[in-house]
């Protein structure tokens, strides 16, 4: 009878065999649909990450000079958008991607641009999954896991980056699969940095890229003897270098990025980490984890930190499977990185095959099913959908201390939105003197030359320089006298010494209050425009009685200097219009009212915030309570214990013995 039955009932082995199969197909399928949520719940995450109002102070000289290119169909060459450095050689390496974000902008608004920012972004993640699947034939939820840590630590500018990001994955598929036997793939090669070449300055990271392979290619023809096989490679390199040839600059802009490159260079002016540009700090630096006295831990850079590690990681686990091109490129990119944070993309973009397939399992466990355990994609698709309410709520932004807002428009707290108003409505918008991050919005928003923009390429080093010598208070009254200027709109938190100035010159009047800037016009200018009256208690800054004031400050010194988990759900909150205003009207000569908004930060404070009761504590000594600063500078000290309040407490009392005196 038993040799009727079915091999596996007749025979336990089989019967075993059966099930081990069952099982492993099982944790297969589970492992596919684990990954693929994951990778569609982060991907969602990025989205809602992506979606929020525009802060990039370079979005404003992009469409200015997208708008330029469209009315006069042909490329700037000459500056025309900065006065002081006016009929400089203007190099606009990214005019093609300017003229598509103008006409973007011109049929959609912000919101047109924000989306086609998120979906080339996610286009670049994308190609980067098909490489990853192309070379493993699967992807693991180790490409969700970098994803994730991607997304919320990519800062989400609308800036040409995105682009070179597309065309990087582009260049390196193309170089992939002629490695992998595809000799047509290669072909793609000169098209594809033609066009890299006029979107983006940085089109040399292509280069780069390729120089790396032929390098290996090389190295092998060498290594057997068969030199004929670089012939297909070396002409195709050769023409592809040639494409990046085919702008409107011709050699200069092969040179260009040689040029850039210097400029941004160790011991440069524009990475002095006194004064030069956040973006091309390392990424190593533990400073922007600080915001005055208190932590900031969920900012970018634990995010880039994270990256790293977890792309070394991927690439131990890989060790043995690495080819040598794969290494070269991990030393080119981290070197980019570790040179300046703003190429944490392109790093990400280049490793991220190698490190997610190390991440997500050994290849030949995981094709048994052992090597990937099924609860990583479930796991990190729940945690995706968990962060939403943060984001959406702006807890996710409160934490890391960034003043991020989930929308479409211009961010009033990163650019002068409500200056840019006025000024726009004005017949003569006047001659301008501003910060460099509201250059690029202010000129676009007036359609006028402005004192300075983010475009280092055309100010250089010699006018940034100047501009940065601002910051001292004689030298900003000497600038604004020979500049001539009309108007000037004072981001009045970062730039102490302009306000001080402004508000002491009687030629110049205050016409415009934000809690972020304020505006003023030189005397005579836009006369049909009248200064703003003087601050009323009520109306312009809170009725504090005075018997409340014991009770704010007894409850502010206690709460806990930590943040915590409470930044996670909102529990929370800096009132940022409260402690700016307090900070504008200290440089003022109404005390009042600075000291009435620093007595409402404190009271809405969820938090310690030493820089609120530093304005505080001048806010009372200024105003002659010298009780109170007292107190304050002893809560200061007992709360704050570092050698910055100790500075703080004997400048207030060397003021006080010398008024004194």
């Amino acid at each position: 009878m038993s040799e009727l039955l079915p091999s596996s009932l007749g025979n336990p082995d089989a019967k075993e065999e059966i099930d081990v199969r069952a099982n492993v197909k099982s944790r297969q399928m589970h492992r596919k649909i684990g990954c693929f949520a994951a990778i569609f719940c982060v991907t969602a995450l990025g989205v809602s990450l992506g979606y929020r109002e525009i802060t990039s102070p370079d979005v404003g000289f992009h469409l200015n000079s997208g708008r330029w290119i469209a009315e006069h169909h042909q490329v700037p060459r000459i500056e025309t958008f900065v006065e002081p450095v006016a009929g400089r050689a203007y190099t606009d390496m990214q005019w093609l991607y300017q003229w598509v974000l103008w006409h973007i902008f011109q049929a959609g608004g912000t919101f047109g641009i924000i989306v086609g920012n998120i979906a080339a972004t996610i286009l670049a993640c994308a190609l980067a999954g098909w490489r990853i699947y192309r070379s493993q034939r699967r992807i693991t939820a180790g490409f969700a896991l970098l994803l994730f840590v991607f997304f919320l630590g990519n800062e989400w500018e609308l800036r040409p980056h995105v682009c070179s990001w597309v065309l990087l994955n582009l260049v390196l598929l193309s170089l992939e699969e002629f490695d992998r036997g595809n000799q047509r793939a290669i072909w793609a090669l000169p098209p594809i940095m033609f066009l890299w070449a006029n979107c983006h300055s940085l089109y040399i990271i292509g280069i780069v890229v390729l120089g790396c392979y032929f390098a290996v290619w090389t190295w092998e023809a060498g290594r057997r003897n068969q030199w004929t096989a670089l012939r297909l490679p070396a002409g195709i390199a050769v023409a592809a270098v040639a494409a990046c040839c085919v702008t409107p600059f011709g050699f200069d802009g092969l040179a260009f990025p040689f040029e850039q490159f210097r400029m941004i260079s160790v011991g440069n002016i524009f990475n002095d980490p006194k004064g030069g540009i956040t973006e091309f700090f390392s990424p190593l630096r533990l400073d922007r984890f600080w915001v005055g006295d208190h932590a900031r831990f969920l900012s970018p850079n634990l995010f880039w930190l994270v990256t790293i590690i977890l792309v070394l990681w991927g690439y131990v686990a890989y060790f043995r499977r690495v080819l040598l091109v794969e290494w070269l490129l991990l030393v080119a990119f981290g070197y980019l990185l570790v040179t300046a944070n703003k190429n944490y993309g392109y790093f990400v973009m280049a490793v991220l095959p190698v490190a997610s397939t190390g991440i997500g399992g050994r290849p030949n466990l995981a094709a048994a099913g052992v090597g990937s355990w099924p609860g990583w994609g479930y796991g990190l698709a729940i945690l995706s959908l968990s962060c939403f309410p943060a984001v959406i709520s702006g807890a996710l932004y409160a934490a890391a201390c960034a003043p991020y807002v989930l929308g479409n428009g211009f961010s009033r707290q990163h650019l002068p939105v409500e200056a840019g108003q006025l000024l726009s409505g004005l017949k003569d918008s006047g001659r301008g003197f501003n910060v460099l991050g509201h250059g690029g919005y202010l000129g676009f928003i007036t359609r006028r030359p402005m004192f300075v923009d983010g475009r280092l390429e055309v100010i250089k080093a010699d006018h940034y320089g100047r501009y940065r010598a601002t910051m001292d208070a004689e030298t900003f009254a000497r600038e604004l006298t020979s500049y001539h200027a009309d108007w000037v709109v004072v981001p009045f938190n970062d730039f102490p010494s302009w306000q001080e100035g402004l508000a002491r010159r009687p030629e110049w009047r205050l016409v415009q209050l934000t809690e972020f800037n304020a505006l003023y016009f030189r005397r005579g200018f836009a006369s049909e425009i009248p200064a703003l009256p003087k601050p009323v208690r009520g109306r312009d800054y809170p009725d504090v009685p005075q018997e409340t004031i014991h009770g704010i400050l007894a409850g502010a010194e206690a709460r806990s200097t930590r943040t915590g988990l409470g930044l996670l759900n909102g529990r929370i909150g800096r009132p940022i219009k409260a402690s700016q205003l307090s900070v504008f009207y200290l440089r003022t000569p109404y005390v009042d009212a600075a000291l009435a908004w620093a007595l409402e930060s404190l009271k809405e404070s969820t938090y310690f915030a030493p820089d609120i009761w530093i304005s505080a504590t001048c806010a009372f000594e200024w105003s002659g309570d010298t009780a109170n600063a007292d107190r304050c500078l002893s809560v200061l000290r007992v709360k704050v214990p570092s050698r910055r309040t100790e500075m703080f407490v004997q400048t207030i009392v060397g003021n006080r013995n010398t008024r004194r005196r």
